[in-house]
């Protein structure tokens, strides 16, 4: 099932950013996603990730549109460095009391999908 959004070309790059904020909170992260200057397509999926997806928001007026856990400024890529860093799920909650443990798995998610949908083209 693909899915469109239009935006006017004036609006460029703010624009774009609006409706793909749109489509994530409407739909959750897409599995593809094609612009071709004034529509964006995109393809759904439903999973079991979906409850995850919702701890994540992806807003252009939140951390200039960076993936945050909801309701906070905490970016998911914060989150991701300091597990690389050697930090435990006890450090994080420690350091951030407004997360909890559901808020970090959700934030390995979203960067797992991310990572799973991306692809390198040769050009």
């Amino acid at each position: 099932k693909v899915l469109g959004a239009h935006f006017r070309l004036e609006e460029d790059l703010i624009g774009y950013l609006h409706v793909f904020w749109q489509i994530v909170q409407n739909h959750g992260i897409p599995v593809s996603l094609y612009c071709d200057g004034h529509t964006i397509f995109f393809s759904p999926k439903k999973d079991k990730l979906r409850g995850f997806m919702g701890r994540i928001e992806v807003n252009p007026t939140v951390m200039l549109g960076k993936p945050v856990i909801r309701g906070t400024r905490i970016p998911v890529e914060l989150i991701l460095r300091k597990l690389g860093e050697g930090a435990t799920v006890e450090d994080l909650l420690d350091a951030y009391p407004h997360l909890c443990k559901e808020d970090i798995q959700a934030a390995l998610a979203y960067a797992a999908r991310t990572l799973a949908c991306e692809e390198t083209v040769a050009i």
